[in-house]
């Protein structure tokens, strides 16, 4: 069964993603997600300005061919929609792309030992400054006398054996509370599950956390 999650994805987020209240709606929500989406993708920062020169040069670009992108926003302009937009509103595509692709049986050929999937998880920072922070950030006090505030998340991607391919599934978003009783600062996940009906613990910077209830064990 042929599966082609870009079209939902683009509408799912489009749709959650629409907080404009102002009358500049000369690009779609489609393509501004979209071409935020194609810079991560592509890993180029460059990549959306080299497909407005190569649109005015040919005629037609890759960001049209595999993004479906009709017209190619501003860095700026994609900056001022999409910074407003808390990330839980990301998190359904996820789960629905999940379930579509369970339903079609795709993730059949990643099954392993009693018919498992195997979840790997990796721990990445999204924000890391020296200067900038807010009371969520983690921090990290250098031997230099230097202060770093970062943001993290863990990444959980369905792989298996043999398979070129690997399948994202929803991050989980870490932030920092300071416990009012003991006065420790705590590390705990943004989210209640990291898959639908799953429970998985990861082990992050000394303490087990169980993503399940999102409490640090």
């Amino acid at each position: 069964v042929a599966i082609h999650p870009l079209p939902v994805g683009r509408g799912l987020l489009a749709g959650g993603l629409n907080i404009r209240t102002w009358k500049n709606l000369a690009y779609t929500m489609e393509d501004i997600v979209s071409s935020a989406f194609s810079v991560f993708f592509i890993q180029s920062p460059s990549f959306l300005a080299y497909q407005r020169t190569m649109k005015k040069a040919n005629g037609a670009n890759n960001a049209e061919t595999l993004f479906k992108i009709e017209n190619i926003p501003t860095d700026n302009h994609i900056r001022d929609i999409l910074d407003n937009v808390h990330p839980d509103r990301l998190f359904s595509v996820f789960d629905v792309i999940f379930e579509m692709f369970k339903k079609n049986g795709y993730f059949n050929s990643f099954r392993g030992f009693n018919r498992n999937l195997l979840v790997v998880l990796d721990g990445t920072r999204y924000f890391s400054y020296e200067k900038i922070h807010c009371k969520n950030c983690s921090v990290t006090h250098h031997k230099d006398g230097t202060i770093t505030y970062y943001h993290s998340a863990i990444t959980p991607v369905i792989v298996a054996i043999g398979q070129k391919h690997a399948i994202s599934l929803c991050p989980e978003l870490y932030t920092n509370i300071l416990c009012s009783l003991c006065n420790i600062s705590t590390m705990v996940v943004c989210r209640n599950t990291i898959t639908p009906s799953a429970l998985v613990k990861a082990f992050y910077g000394g303490a087990w956390l169980n993503l399940h209830s999102g409490v640090a064990e």
